[in-house]
């Protein structure tokens, strides 16, 4: 270790090996100053090495432990960021997917419930039109049955009329006198009174116009003046005339009141009871 060394105090024994009386022994000298100094030289070495060498290099080695601890971190927390996003976009997908399967069966929902709708109403639009249709028809067949009804029994009326009129002569013309007397001597005492007094207000005499289907015989007028004269107790004024009108009958006016009796008005009384009967069932049926 020191070979080489030229310092002659350093290079002197350290080992020397003596005789004793009787034993060999092993001395080992120490030189204290320079075990001191190689001491101090170590202590100083290490100092400049931790100074200089290792704590650059234990810091180099924290700082760079440190960066990866760093960018391990922010490895996990982007991570976890990831994987939270990536629960979250899950979570939408799945909420997403359910408000679409609710969305789409509420619109299965609603259209089917329109559709039924649209059915119903298409339905009793139908059923109300062709209500409408048949009871239209109906009225219109009942109107033609009406229209039928009312021009038959027109025509019926009608052809007796006439047939009444073509039979007048003066038999029957005799005989309805003596029906038309009849029914004037029935007349109440107001009716009588008061069919007096309005002959009489406007001329001051009683005069009455006495109107028939046909001519009337000589005797049939002297008996009509003289059921008026007993009917009113008046001396009468009798004016006779002929009106093409009237079937089978006679009228009698005087200022404005009016007394008669005609076949005619049987005629009218049952053609409306018939035509009345026909609306009430034609009333009825609808």
């Amino acid at each position: 270790m020191l070979r080489g060394v030229n310092d002659s105090d350093i290079r002197q024994p350290i080992l020397e090996l003596r005789d004793c009386t009787g034993c060999r022994r092993l001395i080992v000298l120490f030189d204290w100053f320079t075990v001191l100094a190689q001491i101090a030289n170590f202590l100083i070495l290490m100092w400049l090495l931790k100074r200089f060498l290792y704590k650059p290099v234990l810091d180099a080695i924290d700082a760079r432990e440190k960066r990866i601890a760093d960018l391990l971190n922010d490895t996990q927390q982007h991570e976890q960021q990831v994987e939270q996003q990536q629960k979250a976009l899950t979570d939408k997908n799945a909420a997403f997917a359910t408000e679409r399967s609710e969305l789409l069966e509420q619109a299965k929902a609603e259209a089917e419930s329109v559709k039924q709708q649209m059915l119903d109403t298409a339905s009793n639009e139908v059923a109300e039109q062709r209500q409408q249709w048949l009871a239209g028809l109906q009225k219109e067949q009942q109107n033609l049955e009406r229209d039928i009804s009312q021009r038959t029994q027109h025509e019926v009326f009608h052809v007796a009329r006439k047939a009444l009129q073509d039979l007048s002569g003066i038999e029957l013309g005799a005989q309805i006198t003596q029906v038309f007397i009849k029914q004037l001597l029935q007349l109440s005492p107001t009716q009588r009174e008061q069919f007096a007094v309005n002959a009489a207000a406007d001329s001051g005499q009683s005069e009455f116009i006495i109107r028939s289907a046909m001519p009337l015989s000589e005797a049939s007028q002297k008996a009509l003046q003289q059921a008026v004269k007993e009917t009113f107790s008046v001396e009468p004024s009798l004016r006779f005339e002929v009106d093409d009108s009237l079937v089978s009958g006679i009228d009698m006016t005087a200022g404005g009141h009016k007394f008669s009796w005609n076949i005619d008005h049987y005629l009218s009384g049952l053609e409306g009871s018939i035509a009345s009967l026909v609306d009430s069932k034609g009333e009825a049926s609808v």
